[in-house]
């Protein structure tokens, strides 16, 4: 019997971070000979090429690995899910030698020696993961369901607000079963990361003095395959970072950069900048069964410090916290998705009372008429 195999290429390779679309480039299957019978599980030829997105942040650093756009690729897993099997392959410099990978001049392609007989000609879906660790759980089991994989949860070992994870991932992408004797398969995976970048800048007005920048209702892992529009799963142990303190540093920089894994909350119904940090005007989430609306686990940038009034003699200085819901938008949507950068430009004029943003945490309080101006954009080119 003629069994049937086809020959698979897979290229990553860097592009600007766009909306995520996914390019699947796959060269004709044409027969070298009459079909035969339907196609069978037999080997399947993987042959990949990797490309990367746009460089965050620009880095100097020596490597036996291929770095582009400033992205290292240590490693790569490729997991096919088919009709009746599942291959769940891994490439990194094993033996030290950079034998698994080559660059391709004209093109800039990383190519990836996958072997001749890696995956299977079956119908179904093939994911891609650079970076991901060797040792992680969500990634190693080899009784994986694509189910699995879509709900996985990435260790965030090592992981940094001041680093960029460098975690890329692709797929699902459709494989459909080749019959006859083929032609080999060529496809072009580009990479998006499975993360988001955030920058703060900050303007302190006379009266204002900060001292410490939070990011609080930070996710504690990567999903790195979430589906577009489906909420983070809830889970208490979301952390808060401190990403600069008078404490430790003084005095602070009016700007800070981090990274952190995708946070979908989705929409609530505030009208104003200032009742979007209400509880009532959150989204609403399922609690015990039932619908409430909640800011819980919504990331924000919280500016913690003091307010003095001016032409006020004889007072103490009043402490005061500022606190700023990211988002598409500085009204309703909650949403911190991977691939995007998010600035957040914020003027702190003084401590307005009567502003949702704005808590005041002693007794000392007075009206200020001037309210935050909050610049809120969101850059999707890294």
């Amino acid at each position: 019997m003629i069994r049937n195999h086809c020959k698979l290429s897979l290229y990553l390779h860097a592009v600007r971070l766009l909306p995520v679309v996914g390019v699947l480039l796959l060269a004709a299957c044409s027969a070298d000979a009459p079909p035969v019978a339907p196609p069978s599980d037999g080997p399947l030829h993987l042959s990949l090429r990797l490309q990367v997105p746009e460089q965050m942040t620009v880095s100097t650093r020596a490597a036996v690995n291929p770095t582009l756009k400033g992205i290292e690729i240590k490693n790569v897993r490729a997991i096919q899910f088919g009709t009746n099997n599942t291959a769940n392959k891994y490439y990194s410099d094993a033996d030290g030698t950079g034998n698994w990978f080559k660059v391709e001049n004209e093109s800039g392609l990383v190519v990836i020696a996958t072997g001749e007989s890696d995956f299977l000609n079956e119908t179904g879906n093939i994911y891609i993961i650079v970076n991901g660790s060797d040792t992680d759980a969500s990634l190693t089991k080899t009784d994986m369901t694509e189910n699995d994989l879509q709900t996985a949860a990435l260790s965030l070992t090592g992981f940094s607000t001041a680093g960029e994870p460098q975690l890329l991932v692709y797929g699902p992408v459709k494989f459909t079963a080749q019959s006859g004797s083929v032609k080999p398969v060529a496809m072009l995976a580009r990479m998006k990361r499975a993360y988001a970048k955030v920058t703060v800048d900050y303007t302190m007005h006379p009266g204002v003095s900060i001292t410490s920048v939070e990011v609080q209702n930070m996710p504690p892992a990567i999903y790195p395959f979430t589906a577009a529009g489906s909420t983070t799963p809830r889970n208490n142990t979301y952390r808060t970072e401190v990403l600069g303190s008078t404490e430790t540093a003084a005095p602070l920089p009016a700007s800070f950069t981090f990274y952190m894994p995708e946070n979908l909350r989705g929409n609530g119904s505030a009208t104003t900048e200032k009742d979007k940090n209400r509880t009532e005007y959150g989204p609403k989430e399922t609690v015990s069964g039932n619908p409430v609306n909640c800011l819980d686990y919504c990331t924000c940038i919280v500016l913690k410090g003091t307010y003095s009034y001016p032409d006020v003699t004889g007072t103490d200085p009043i402490s005061v916290e500022y606190r700023f819901y990211l988002g598409s938008d500085m009204v309703q949507n909650y949403d911190v998705e991977r691939g995007k950068h998010y600035q957040l430009t914020v003027d702190l004029l003084g401590a307005n009372s009567a502003d949702a943003r704005v808590t005041i945490t002693d007794s000392n309080v007075f009206a200020v008429a001037d309210p935050d101006n909050v610049d809120h954009t969101d850059d999707i080119i890294f």
